[in-house]
């Protein structure tokens, strides 16, 4: 299989530059000099999502088809936290988007059984309204 490019990112202050390669395989680039900085290894599936976050140069989101969402430092090139979409009865559900809080503090996601995801600290109480409005 001949690697392909199916996502490309900047950092939040454009320092680095993110790919996702069909091989299941994040890249890291320095953006000034072309250098292959990191591999980042987690994913089983071809990434879609690559999200910056909206003010943390070091900390960038990815999600694919296997349902694994990942947050990473890219200037370490390590994972800091991993979420898996496991749907009980289903299997798991591959995310397609997801989206950084204008503060940081949460980010959003979609998976291929139309649920909504919600991730961040704190209470969830803000939330329970209108995760109950959703089907």
């Amino acid at each position: 299989m001949k690697p392909k490019v199916t996502m490309i990112a900047w950092n939040q202050n454009d320092n680095y530059v993110v790919t996702a390669v069909n091989n299941h395989l994040l890249k890291v680039w320095n953006s000034c000099t072309g250098q292959l900085l990191h591999d980042l290894v987690g994913h089983a599936d071809e990434v879609f999502v690559l999200e910056t976050h909206p003010f943390d140069s070091r900390i960038m989101l990815s999600a694919g088809h296997d349902g694994n969402i990942f947050i990473w430092d890219i200037t370490k090139g390590t994972k800091t936290k991993h979420y898996f979409n496991m749907i009980e009865g289903q299997g798991h559900g591959a995310v397609f988007d997801c989206k950084f809080s204008p503060d940081g503090q949460h980010f959003a996601c979609t998976d291929s059984h139309g649920h909504l995801l919600i991730f961040g600290f704190g209470c969830s109480r803000p939330y329970e309204k209108v995760s109950s409005t959703f089907y």
